[in-house]
């Protein structure tokens, strides 16, 4: 009788676990199906809207867009080269010249114009810069004194740059070449704004495993083909594909560790926003493994995910990144396994 008992408990521990996970299967792909469908209705509504003439739309909105992406574009510019090196303005300004062209010259007079006014707005002059360096106390070495003093230098350091940036441009504009049409309908260059984008990314790093079965170390990665499309010039909503391998390295029953490995797949929902050349992503994705050793027996479960990193300009058509990144999978096994990750993706935008 006891015997009896005892099996019929663990068929129907056995039957709710297989309903669990059937739920949370279910669940999952009723999400993402949700969330692809409101995508795929939201990029037609965006792309009929961009398709509207411009008679339909408002003039000031359609170059209050265009002004608003050029400036981010520009402070994008300046930023890399900043990072990168600007002592001189004269020898920065040459190596940038490429890039502040591509954007301005796709402007009309009356934007490029705009502009200014949009940097003049802000406060922004030549040589306030040099004013707030010489009013500002300084320490032994010469430098400026206090946090907050250096902070507030830099941004109207930056400013001013951006600035000059877009003189130079405007002293070169007739040397602006035929193919880049001067348009009201500027969408930027190093942003996601009204472009659908493949990206290609690895995704790897370390992972810490919790099961029943004890706690166990290893590593994971993959490889990811995600759509992005950008609603705006700051945040964007991307779908795809990933696939990979994960293992860990267990104790046998001799004490000997071995690798244990499992084949993984996902289908990631990602919202990416940004902030000058910073991105932060963060994702949902409903995700698998396999035994490495039998298919058939697997486990299914979630990952939610975020990451922080940068990206340079646009190159080619090619928007590079590189993202540090760390998150947790759980999944709805006999085992209650939970894993937490962390590592890095590289990868680009096309």
């Amino acid at each position: 009788m006891t015997k009896n008992t005892s099996q019929l408990k663990r068929l129907m521990m056995s039957f709710l676990a297989q309903v669990l996970t059937l739920s949370s299967i279910v669940s999952l792909s009723v999400l993402s199906l949700t969330v692809i469908s409101l995508t795929v209705i939201s990029i037609a509504w965006s792309e009929s809207i961009s398709t509207e003439s411009e008679s339909q739309r408002p003039l000031i909105e359609i170059e209050n867009i265009a002004i608003n992406q050029a400036y981010l574009d520009l402070e994008v510019i300046v930023t890399s080269q900043e990072r990168s090196q600007w002592v001189i303005d004269q020898h920065a300004l040459h190596k940038i010249t490429p890039q502040l062209m591509e954007v301005l010259c796709q402007l009309t007079p009356r934007l490029r114009l705009a502009l200014q006014d949009k940097l003049l707005a802000q406060g922004t002059r030549r040589g306030q810069a040099r004013e707030y360096w010489l009013a500002t106390p300084k320490d032994s070495m010469g430098h400026l004194k206090g946090f907050m003093n250096r902070r507030t230098f830099k941004k109207h350091l930056h400013r001013e740059r951006i600035m000059t940036s877009l003189s130079h441009v405007q002293e070169r504009i007739k040397q602006c070449p035929y193919w880049l049409p001067e348009s009201s309908l500027f969408m930027g260059v190093h942003r996601d704004a009204g472009r659908l984008q493949l990206l290609v990314e690895t995704m790897g790093g370390l992972q810490l495993q919790t099961s029943e079965a004890g706690i166990f170390v290893g590593g994971a990665g993959q490889g990811r083909l995600i759509v992005v499309y950008g609603f705006g010039a700051s945040w964007g909503l991307g779908l795809g594909l990933e696939a990979g391998g994960a293992s860990t390295f267990p104790k046998d029953d001799q004490g000997e560790r071995s690798v244990r490995a499992e084949w993984t797949a996902g289908a990631p929902i990602l919202i990416r926003t940004w902030l000058s050349n910073y991105r932060l992503d963060a994702e949902l994705t409903p995700v698998v493994r396999f035994n490495d050793h039998d298919p058939k027996e697997r486990k299914y479960g979630g990952r939610f995910a975020v990451g922080f990193g940068f990206s340079p300009l646009r190159v080619l058509g090619v928007l590079p990144h590189i993202m540090a990144w760390a998150g947790s999978e759980r999944y709805f096994d006999q085992g209650s396994t939970t894993v937490y990750r962390a590592g890095t993706r590289i990868g680009f935008s096309l």
